[in-house]
């Protein structure tokens, strides 16, 4: 989990977007990490991301390449995704 106040209110679309980029260049440089989903919540001003990485560092180097260093960073055994 990423967790970042004060980005709710910017548009979703563009920061994820943003965020994929950095995923991008830091899995081509043979470190991968993936954004799997994003939550923003504008009532409380927080948004929320749930990458798939080595590490929670992987996680840290990738949101700061994309100019939205984390605040924090919990690890997490497991996340569910629904898609259908």
């Amino acid at each position: 989990e990423w967790y970042r106040h004060g980005l709710a209110e910017a548009p979703v679309g563009r920061m994820v977007a943003t965020l994929d980029d950095a995923a991008a260049a830091i899995s081509a440089s043979g470190t991968p990490v993936r954004l799997l989903a994003v939550l923003a919540v504008p009532s409380d001003a927080v948004l929320f991301g749930v990458f798939l990485a080595g590490s929670a560092q992987i996680v840290a180097q990738t949101c700061d390449r994309a100019g939205m260093s984390a605040q924090r960073l919990t690890p997490a055994a497991g996340v569910h995704l629904r898609t259908k």
